[in-house]
C-alpha cells in the first residue's frame, strides 16, 4: 500500500500479488497472498476514511464559553435555514452621514458631501490615496524573486508595526496559491515599511491572513488552510517568484452537515495575547457544505460588534454556466470564537466580488472588495475595486464609485499601470482608514504570475 496526499494506490500492489499467485501453484502461498491483499485493501479503506481528520497541532473546537478560559473553541454549527438575522445590539450610528455620500461623508445643503478622513470625490466614494513609490512593502523579498499576495497589519504597544502576509513557497507565483501559500510575519518601524520577514507563522497551505483585535485585547488572525506543511507544486515548476510549468490545482471537498470539513479550504484562526505570539491555532470555524451554493470558501474578514456578536464575511465561489462566479457570503456567531452559522445560502449582494475587507466606523459598516466582474478583470486600471456600505452589516449597498484601481500615482507625478490589484486591506486607526494594503501583479498571469504586496498611505 502506498499512501500520499490521501490517495491509496492499492490496485498496483494487488496486480503484483496476482502475478505472483499465477507463478506459484502452492495453495498455502496463494492463501497468504490473498490474505495480505485483503488486509491491504482494508487498511486502505481505513486511511481513506480518516483523510478528513484534523491536522496535528490544530485545536478542535468545543464550546463557545471555553475560549474565555483559554481552552478549545466551538465547532461550526448548522446553517441557518431561513437566514434569520442576529440581534446585533445597540450601536452608535453616525446620524449625519448619508447614503448619498456612501456613508463616508456628511450631507450638506444643496446635495453636497463633506467627506470623512480617508475619502474623497463628489460623493465620498474614492479612497484619498497619497501618491507613493512603486516599491513593494517587501523590498528585498520581491527583488529576490519571492511572491507575496496581500497582508494585514497592526501596531504593537512598542510602536513597531507587524504585518502578516501570504507568501508562495518554492519560489512559485500566485497561480499556486491554493497549495503553496504560507503565512509569514514581518516587522517595520513604520506602517509604510519596508518590512523584514522574521518568521513563517503558518506553513503551507495557509492563506488570506486577516487580523482583528478582540474585545478582551487578544489578537485574532483569521485565515484559510490547515497549515500542515504540504505544498502541491514543487520547486521544479517555479523560478524567480513565477510558475513556469503546468501543474494540477487541488480542489476542495464538500461534506454533509455535521461532518468536519476536509481539505484546506476552510476558515480557521490563530489567537495570541501579543503580536509577537505565541499563537494558538483553532479550526475549522467554517467549511464547505453540501447543498450550499459554494465550491470554495476563502478570504475571511470579521467584524466584532459591541454586544459581542461576530459577522464573518468570506468569498464564496461556484460554477454557473461553465464560468466561475465569485460572491460574498456571511456567517454569524454570538461570540467571535463561534460557532458560526450561515445567514443565507445566497450571496450577500449580486455584484461579482471577492477578497472582502470589512470595518466599522461610528456604527456604520464599510466593505472593500476586488471587482471580479468582467470589467474588473479586463480593465483593472479603472475597475480594480468596489466599495459597499451598510448600517447593520447585513443589508448592503454597492457604490457605483470606484474606490481604487490598479493605476497607482507616484510622488514624481507619473502613473504606473499594473495588471492586477487585489486583496484590499486597510490599516484603520481610531475608526479611520490610514493606509491601503493590496496585492499587486505587474504583468498578466499568462505571462508572469509574480506578485508583491504594496502599502499606500491615505490622507
Amino acid at each position: 500500500i502506498f499512501f500520499r496526499h490521501h490517495v491509496c494506490i492499492s490496485h498496483q500492489i494487488f496486480r503484483l500479488l496476482m502475478r505472483a499467485v499465477r507463478k506459484h501453484a502452492f495453495s498455502k502461498f496463494r492463501f497468504l497472498v490473498v490474505f495480505i491483499a485483503v488486509i491491504g485493501v482494508l487498511l486502505c479503506a481505513v486511511v481513506w476514511s480518516l483523510r478528513a481528520a484534523p491536522v496535528t497541532g490544530i485545536v478542535l473546537p468545543a464550546t463557545a464559553s471555553q475560549i474565555a478560559n483559554e481552552q478549545a473553541l466551538p465547532s461550526e454549527s448548522q446553517d441557518s435555514d431561513h437566514g434569520t438575522a442576529p440581534a446585533l445590539g445597540a450601536v452608535d450610528s453616525m446620524q449625519d452621514v448619508c447614503e448619498q455620500c456612501n456613508l463616508a461623508g456628511k450631507c450638506l445643503a444643496g446635495g453636497q458631501c463633506s467627506c470623512l478622513q480617508g475619502w474623497t470625490g463628489p460623493t465620498c466614494g474614492v479612497l484619498d490615496l497619497v501618491p507613493g513609490t512603486a516599491q513593494p512593502a517587501f523590498h528585498k523579498a520581491s527583488r529576490a524573486g519571492v511572491t507575496t499576495w496581500g497582508a494585514s497589519a497592526a501596531q504593537a504597544p512598542t510602536g513597531e508595526w507587524y504585518l502578516f502576509a501570504s507568501r508562495m513557497v518554492h519560489g512559485c507565483g500566485i497561480l499556486t496559491w491554493s497549495s503553496n501559500s504560507e503565512i509569514v510575519q514581518a516587522t517595520a518601524p513604520d506602517v509604510m515599511g519596508p518590512y523584514t520577514i522574521v518568521k513563517t507563522l503558518m506553513p503551507s497551505f495557509s492563506h488570506g491572513p486577516h487580523l482583528v483585535r478582540a474585545p478582551n485585547g487578544s489578537y485574532i488572525l483569521f485565515h484559510i488552510g490547515a497549515g500542515d506543511g504540504i505544498s502541491g507544486v514543487p520547486a521544479e515548476a517555479c523560478a524567480e517568484g513565477s510558475t513556469i510549468r503546468p501543474f494540477k490545482r487541488p480542489h476542495a471537498k464538500k461534506v454533509a452537515p455535521g461532518e468536519v470539513p476536509s481539505g484546506d479550504f476552510w476558515i480557521g484562526m490563530a489567537v495570541a495575547e501579543a503580536l509577537t505570539g505565541p499563537w494558538r491555532r483553532y479550526g475549522p470555524l467554517l467549511g464547505l457544505r453540501d447543498g450550499a451554493l459554494e465550491d470554495m470558501i476563502t478570504n475571511p474578514s470579521v467584524a466584532i460588534l459591541p454586544n459581542g456578536t461576530a459577522l464573518l464575511y468570506y468569498r464564496t465561489t461556484h460554477r454557473e454556466r461553465k464560468r466561475t462566479q465569485r460572491h460574498i457570503g456571511v456567517a454569524v456567531a454570538d461570540h467571535w470564537a463561534g460557532p458560526y452559522r450561515r445567514l443565507s445560502r445566497v450571496p450577500l449582494f449580486e455584484a461579482l466580488a471577492e477578497d472582502p475587507y470589512v470595518w466599522q466606523t461610528g456604527g456604520v459598516f464599510h466593505m472593500l472588495v476586488h471587482d471580479s466582474s468582467s470589467a474588473g478583470y479586463s480593465n483593472p486600471q479603472k475597475y480594480a475595486g468596489k466599495h459597499a456600505f451598510s448600517r447593520d452589516g447585513l443589508h448592503w449597498t454597492v457604490s457605483p464609485d470606484v474606490p481604487y484601481s490598479a493605476t497607482v500615482a507616484l510622488a514624481n507625478g507619473t502613473l504606473v499601470l499594473y495588471a492586477r490589484r487585489e486583496r484590499p486591506e486597510l490599516v484603520v486607526i481610531a475608526g479611520r482608514p490610514a493606509a491601503l494594503i493590496t496585492a499587486i501583479s505587474a504583468q498578466p498571469w499568462t505571462r508572469r504570475d509574480h506578485g508583491f504586496t504594496m502599502v499606500q498611505q491615505l490622507r
